[in-house]
């Protein structure tokens, strides 16, 4: 009887030690993984910064502060979507830079974040900078994965923002060192016909460095539902270390402008007042009318032309008309970044023939909105031209194929005394069948702006 207790015991123990051991590497095993942890964790912070955004919706800010001092912030996404809603309570409370550069701060790391961008184009409409923001609103526009309901909402700010500011103002400066500031041929002899000439001075060759200025100012105004007045003045400024070389305008315009959900077009009548070298060269008038458009949630389409009578001071036989029409497609690929393509017709007409032309053009480029708050846009096209009449003792007509190339850099968080800078550096490579117009250049542009 002894005998069996005890065996009876130990089968017992036996079985209590393995339960034991099954229990315990049960709980192993349902036990949660430092990666279902983390998602854990990412899923609360989500959960309790959606309920602080209806907060600050609500107008309840100090329940938003104690809910945002809450929370932690062990990862990035919890990092970020704090910051966000951090800006979004200032934004509420009327601190507009500070969510301004905290917005700017979270682009710079996350350019893809579109919810982001609305924020910080709403913030910079509020502190009047309607450049940045109509410019932040397109590329929210452009999102391919953009909700419905928030791109609806997106062209109403949009749209209002065309209708919001009567006055705008933009100033700006180009330093412009240049290889080729005539765009001049680099041949000292050039045979035209069966005979050679030597190019004259001006139409040398000559490398220098060029300062380019002026403003742009505009007025808007409506007077029935979305319809509204529109005029412009701007003044432009080339000057070189020649005084032969330096070129200024004054060009004025008024019209009419339409605005359609987010879009917007203009017809105006526009002249212009031209001087070259220090003296009177030409004025031109007449009508020109432009589009911008959405078509679907992330193409932008920009359409231009015009009709241009051009009157030259000494040289009458310049004398003539030019039609311009150019189409620009934007192809946004995410928020910030897009494909662009454009071809441009140019006819101009004048008394002499060989002095008349006809030129199509192509372009391609792609901006990409890079961190670190900068873009880079490059861009490449072609062109070419043919003229009417046969050229003076060539026999012939002149036929142009010009070739450009070009990049554009721009540092969005960074300024100069209230500056933007952008630098710009462009190649141009012109062929034509009369050697004298044979030309390249390199250019560097060094631009200041600053809207007001």
């Amino acid at each position: 009887m002894r005998v069996r207790v005890a065996f009876l015991l130990c089968l017992f123990g036996l079985g209590a030690t393995q339960w034991r051991e099954a229990r315990a590497q049960d709980r192993q095993t349902n036990a949660p993984s430092p990666a279902r942890e983390a998602a854990d964790a990412s899923e609360n912070a989500r959960a309790a910064f959606e309920e602080i955004e209806r907060l600050i919706d609500a107008g309840r800010f100090d329940d938003a502060r104690k809910g945002l001092a809450a929370v932690a912030r062990a990862d990035d996404y919890a990092q970020v979507y704090g910051a966000f809603v951090d800006a979004r309570l200032d934004e509420a409370t009327g601190r507009l830079t500070r969510a301004r550069d905290a917005y700017r701060r979270i682009l710079a790391d996350h350019p893809g974040l579109a919810r982001v961008r609305v924020h910080l184009a709403r913030t910079l409409a509020r502190l009047e900078d309607h450049e940045g923001a109509r410019r932040h609103f397109d590329f929210v526009l452009g999102a391919p994965d953009l909700a419905a309901p928030l791109a609806d909402r997106v062209r109403q700010d949009a749209r209002a923002l065309d209708g919001a500011r009567r006055w705008s103002a933009q100033g700006y400066i180009t330093l412009a060192p240049t290889t080729n500031m005539t765009s001049g041929t680099s041949q000292d002899r050039v045979k035209i016909g069966f005979l050679d000439f030597t190019p004259a001075k001006a139409g040398r060759r000559k490398s220098g460095v060029g300062a380019l200025y002026g403003a742009d100012l505009a007025y808007s105004a409506p007077f029935l539902d979305d319809w509204g007045w529109l005029a412009t003045l701007s003044t432009m400024h080339r000057d070189h270390a020649h005084r032969g070389y330096d070129d200024r305008s004054v060009r004025a315009s008024a019209g009419l402008r339409r605005l359609l959900s987010a879009d917007v077009a203009t017809l105006e009548m526009t002249g212009q007042r031209r001087w070259f070298g220090g003296t009177e060269y030409l004025y031109a008038f007449g009508p020109q009318a432009s589009a911008r458009m959405f078509v679907g949630e992330a193409n932008r389409v920009t359409l231009s032309g015009g009709a241009i009578a051009q009157r030259h001071d000494q040289d009458a036989y310049r004398d003539g008309m030019r039609y311009s029409v150019s189409a620009h497609w934007d192809r946004f690929t995410m928020p910030g970044q897009f494909l662009r393509m454009g071809a441009t017709f140019e006819r101009e007409s004048a008394r002499n023939a060989h002095l008349a032309f006809r030129e199509f053009g192509a372009l391609i480029g792609y901006n990409f909105d890079l961190p670190w708050s900068m873009t880079v846009y490059p861009e490449a096209g072609f062109a070419w031209r043919d003229y009417d009449g046969p050229f003076p003792l060539f026999g012939a007509q002149r036929r142009d194929r010009r070739m450009t190339g070009s990049i554009t850099l721009v540092k969005k968080d960074f300024a100069v005394a209230g500056f933007a800078p952008r630098l710009q550096i462009s190649y141009t490579d012109n062929r034509s069948n009369v050697k004298l117009y044979d030309y390249d250049r390199l250019d560097f542009n060094v631009t200041l702006t600053r809207a007001f």
